[in-house]
């Protein structure tokens, strides 16, 4: 028979264990923290590349939005990959390090909740040839269903400054229901939902050698 006998109260041992794992996630989230980081913006990129807006947005063909929004033919991949940039250079880890009671919090900042990183993106924008500015970006992100453009309407047709139609005399035009966004739902926060599984892996990963 085994036998173990305390020498200190329940109290002191859980102090002492709790002391010892907080100290070991501290560790291991400092020596790991570059790796963490890293690992998250290349998902990040996964996943804003992989949504339906931006494969829309990369897209000259008819009746997707970069034609819609009548980015430049052949300006897509410029624009998809500045949209990328932006929202992959925001995200951003903070640890408040864990005390001898376990309380601490691991803070994943993915998007400014004012959108100024996209919003002010030279790329978000077309300047017609008439010198009109049309934001698009802003469309995109705030304007939902909302009439953006009255008098004229989007046709489709292998033309115009897109390649993917052209803007012609109509009723109105607004952002096509099916990516249409307003600042508390759009794609960009569309992105990071349902994604504990991904961040409790990335987690995971700290404790691994």
């Amino acid at each position: 028979m085994v036998s173990i006998r305390l020498t200190q109260d329940v109290k002191t041992i859980e102090l002492e264990i709790n002391k010892a794992i907080s100290k070991l996630f501290n560790t291991q989230f400092n020596k790991n923290q570059n790796r963490l980081i890293r690992d998250l913006k290349t998902l990040v990129e996964s996943w804003v590349r992989s949504s339906k807006e931006v494969i829309s947005l990369a897209s000259a063909a008819p009746n997707e939005l970069g034609s819609e929004f009548g980015i430049t033919s052949g300006k897509n991949g410029i624009v998809v990959d500045a949209i990328v940039n932006a929202i992959v250079d925001a995200t951003q880890i903070v640890l408040r390090k864990f005390d001898q009671k376990l309380k601490g919090s691991i803070l994943f900042n993915f998007q400014p909740k004012d959108f100024s990183n996209l919003l002010s993106l030279p790329e978000g924008h077309v300047i017609t040839k008439s010198g009109l500015d049309l934001h698009w970006m802003n469309w995109l992100l705030k304007r939902g269903n909302q009439v953006i453009i009255t008098g004229y309407e989007y046709e489709p047709k292998t033309d115009g400054r897109s390649g993917g139609g052209v803007m012609v005399g109509g009723v109105s035009y607004r952002v096509n229901p099916r990516y249409s966004g307003t600042e508390d739902n759009n794609f960009v926060t569309r992105l990071f939902q349902n994604r504990e599984k991904d961040i409790q892996n990335l987690l995971i990963g700290l404790f691994n050698v």
